[in-house]
């Protein structure tokens, strides 16, 4: 009896009931949801668990679900030195484990919310590197364009200076050779 459906096909045959007794005494219509759980090994939901504890309550829901204690849950009938009774003992149980999964999943979701504001901050500063490149982008497109302004007067320069010299030859041509100024 290694998982739930046998412990469950277990429970069923100890009381004297077959699946079809056992579903219709359970408030089920039908016997679908419990022989579909025995026939293909299927671990019970929480509601069929409590709805079987329900009718049953000297089934340990404990012994079904992971194999913990006995079949059955023994009965005291009065508790004289304050100890909990084992109804109590498994509640405490079933409640220990509901809370450390509960704590498991609220600790995944801090977790992902750290991981949420690191990414925020990530993107924040990204964000402030592209802005940056943006700066520095439209910065060289101004130096761009005041090198091409440069050019174009170091060219006109260029020529005046071209011009003069010209002028100065045609000059001295004129003039026989000699350098009138």
């Amino acid at each position: 009896m290694n998982t739930p459906s046998k412990r469950l096909a277990a429970v069923i045959s100890a009381l004297g009931h077959n699946v079809n007794s056992f579903s219709v005494v359970c408030g089920y219509a039908t016997s679908h949801t419990i022989w579909s759980i025995i026939k293909n090994e299927k671990t019970p939901s929480n509601p069929t668990y409590d709805r079987i504890c329900k009718i049953f309550p000297e089934i340990n829901r404990s012994w079904i679900a992971n194999k913990s204690g006995e079949m059955f849950i023994k009965k005291t009938e009065s508790n004289p030195n304050g100890e909990l009774t084992v109804t109590a003992n498994q509640v405490i149980i079933d409640l220990s484990k509901k809370l450390e999964e509960q704590s498991i999943e609220i600790i995944s979701n801090m977790l992902r919310a750290d991981l949420v504001h690191e990414a925020q901050d990530v993107i924040s500063k990204l964000s402030s590197v592209l802005d940056d490149f943006k700066n520095i982008k439209k910065q060289g497109e101004e130096n761009k364009n005041n090198l091409a302004s440069i050019n174009e007067k170091l060219a006109s320069i260029e020529l005046l200076e071209t011009i003069k010299e010209i002028e100065a030859k045609n000059k001295k041509r004129t003039n026989g050779g000699l350098d009138l100024n």
